[in-house]
């Protein structure tokens, strides 16, 4: 199926206002129908797409034949194609508590933006938007992983997990645990959760499965950023 991204937003894309453009993304979902929104003015581009690699569509061969046919487009209108490992996500859910697996989160704390850490690196959570909470674990005076929400759907009021740990602390289970805590909060109130990773960040993709989380399907984003006249 294809979908046409919000008219003023690729109008206000095309002609500049922006840093960064999506003009093609593929969702496969693990069941149900395949979806690729599109710019309207690459409408004809998505339909051959579609077309031609119907059992394809996330393959080698369909995107590189995708950035050929497209490449050239998007550089007129200002913005230069970015290859990246992240553009290609896995995506996960947890809808119901039972499906949460148990972990041990004695050492979790819940803080927000109102929250004082006295003589602690807190660095790890600079730049993130806490407001809504936020599961952390400090060892050695260092918060060393922390887990919050980084969107909430308009469509059905679900909530995406981001966790990160500091680097000396990773395979210690302590992501996991912040993991576990921020999704059972919100799934005692009623809410989905959604995590989604890398296709090639196999830790990430291990810790969703070790909580339980069920893949939904896979996601590829042609992203674009602004080029720099200067």
């Amino acid at each position: 199926m294809i979908v046409y991204e919000d008219r003023e937003l690729e109008a206000m894309v095309l002609s500049g206002g922006s840093c960064i453009a999506v003009p093609f993304e593929i969702f496969v979902p693990e069941s149900g129908e395949r979806q690729i929104t599109v710019y309207s003015c690459f409408a004809k581009i998505a339909e051959k797409y579609e077309n031609m690699f119907a059992d394809s569509l996330l393959s080698t061969d369909a995107l590189n034949w995708l950035d050929q046919k497209i490449y050239a487009d998007v550089k007129m209108f200002g913005y230069e194609h970015c290859y990246d490992d992240i553009h290609m996500m896995m995506e996960f859910q947890l809808s119901e508590l039972s499906q949460l697996c148990k972990f041990d989160d004695s050492d979790v704390e819940f803080i927000n933006n109102d929250s004082e850490l006295y003589d602690i690196d807190a660095s790890l959570i600079e730049g993130l938007n806490i407001d809504d909470g936020a599961a952390i674990i400090i060892k050695d005076g260092k918060l060393v992983s922390v887990s919050c929400i980084n969107d909430v759907s308009f469509d059905d009021g679900s909530v995406e997990i981001f966790v990160e740990t500091d680097s000396e602390y990773r395979n210690r289970g302590f992501g996991t645990s912040t993991v576990y805590s921020i999704a059972k909060k919100y799934l005692e109130k009623g809410v989905s959760v959604r995590f989604k990773c890398a296709k090639t960040n196999n830790a990430s993709i291990n810790l969703a499965k070790k909580c339980g989380f069920v893949k939904t399907g896979e996601r590829y984003s042609y992203v674009c950023f602004a080029i720099d006249e200067n």
